[in-house]
């Protein structure tokens, strides 16, 4: 099964970055264009058995359904969230967030099968795995410009 990971600092407190994690607008906010996420549901708070569904749009047109559930969630450390119905076979993303000097770091790490068998292999390393990486590049730059706006106000260790 292919992996994606990815890890990045945020100069905001833990508690803060995880916080912006739980939130559905979050995600919205951090979805790279043309795409636009419109949440269908949004079970909160956030925990183990947590549904969320939303579509990704396209303008006016649905690209796509994901339906997914929290299956593990440990407040302000991680959670992992799993497809059950999509446009991928398979798919496991696991957010973890730790406290480091300057910040919080940030890790994805997201285990996937793509959909159309053989094809889809040619698919991921043509389409998908580009994808995944500018989509993940977009969410750190997005998720860091929301939080380190106040990193003025955060103190910084020397």
């Amino acid at each position: 099964m292919p992996v994606f990971e990815q890890s990045f600092l945020v100069r905001a407190p833990l508690g803060e970055v995880a916080a912006f994690h739980d939130e559905a607008a979050s995600l919205a906010a951090i979805t790279p264009p043309p795409i636009k996420v419109k949440v269908i549901r949004f079970d909160a708070p956030v925990r183990a058995g947590s549904r969320v569904i939303f579509r990704l749009m396209l303008g006016p047109f649905t690209v796509a359904t994901w339906d997914g559930e929290i299956v593990a969630y440990e407040p302000g450390a991680s959670f992992r969230d799993v497809l059950h119905r999509g446009p991928f076979e398979r798919w496991s993303h696991t957010h973890t967030f730790a406290a480091k000097a300057g910040g919080t770091q940030v890790t994805d790490r997201v285990e996937y099968e793509p959909p159309f068998g053989f094809i889809g292999k040619i698919v991921d390393f043509v389409f998908i795995r580009p994808s995944l990486r500018f989509m993940f590049w977009y969410r750190a730059r997005r998720t860091r410009r929301r939080l380190e706006r106040r990193a003025a106000l955060w103190p910084q260790s020397s």
